[in-house]
């Protein structure tokens, strides 16, 4: 297949959501995308199994029990992913395990028996939802070296809230190469824009995001939209979490506004996928 330029292929928008777990209702994730299922694609960041982590939406009394809260007892949100899965409008991503934060750090940057935890984890997600899951997104965007290492085992790609430090991916020829030119790009273009392809790394790419945040303002996400396009970028990954769209309800209209702006004024330039189709295309 020939491969395809960049200066002639579409911009890659990818729309990344995380914290699905067991106390997350249907009717939150609706109330943020209802009525833009015609716009967008979702990927859900997904916890299979929630327990004592730190998730926006979960119970703070769950910090303080080793009570595991899998995704498949909420028969309601089960049943709302799985039909979005079959109507192509929703990926799955793999959001750790537990989502447990441990005094030394986030789960996939201090935790144990990693590689398990992704190999199970992705088994029951993709049983339980229908799904191809194949796209793991750290919690708190923070993975160690054998964080990377067990996810490029079990052949998953990694959305990133940015770079990566060099000592926390295994050591490579590849991996050393993909840190030197996410640095010289950040030395250029500074840490408030994103590597405009996923990097390669050999075993597997990892793909930086932006982040849309109540402390961030839309604005710099237009603007950081706006560059990509200006440098005919392969993809944008914009980050977000439900939950705090929804307590803050400035940010969830003027965050529907920039995806409808996105489909209507750059339908002929832009394409919403899921984090699964962005690595699946090699012309990226």
């Amino acid at each position: 297949m020939t491969r395809v330029s960049r200066r002639m292929q579409r911009l890659r928008f990818v729309v990344r959501d995380d914290d699905v777990h067991y106390f997350t209702r249907a009717e939150h994730l609706e109330a943020v995308y209802g009525g833009l299922w015609d716009v967008v694609r979702v990927s859900f960041g997904v916890i299979p199994f929630y327990c004592r982590g730190d998730a926006h939406g979960a119970p703070s009394w769950t910090r303080n029990t080793d009570e595991v809260f899998a995704l498949g007892a909420n028969d309601d949100l089960v049943s709302y992913l799985r039909d979005k899965v079959r109507m192509t409008e929703v990926g799955i991503a793999l959001h750790g395990y537990h989502h447990r934060l441990y005094r030394s750090g986030p789960e996939f940057a201090a935790g144990e028996d990693l590689a398990r935890k992704v190999q199970h984890g992705r088994r029951y997600l993709e049983q339980l939802l229908d799904a191809d899951v194949s796209v793991f997104v750290p919690p708190h965007n923070s993975l160690s070296s054998a964080g990377a290492r067990a996810v490029a085992r079990a052949r998953m790609n990694i959305l990133l809230g940015r770079g990566f430090w060099l000592w926390e991916r295994p050591v490579s020829l590849r991996s050393a190469w993909g840190f030197a030119r996410l640095a010289s790009f950040a030395a250029l273009r500074g840490v408030h824009r994103r590597y405009p392809v996923p990097v390669d790394l050999g075993t597997h790419r990892e793909a930086p995001c932006y982040s849309l945040t109540p402390r961030v303002s839309p604005a710099d996400i237009a603007a950081a939209f706006q560059w990509a396009l200006g440098r005919k970028a392969a993809y944008f990954c914009l980050a977000t979490h439900y939950f705090e769209l929804l307590q803050h309800p400035t940010l969830l209209a003027a965050y529907r506004d920039f995806l409808i702006s996105v489909r209507d004024e750059f339908a002929d330039r832009v394409s919403f996928v899921t984090a699964e189709e962005l690595f699946r295309s090699r012309s990226v």
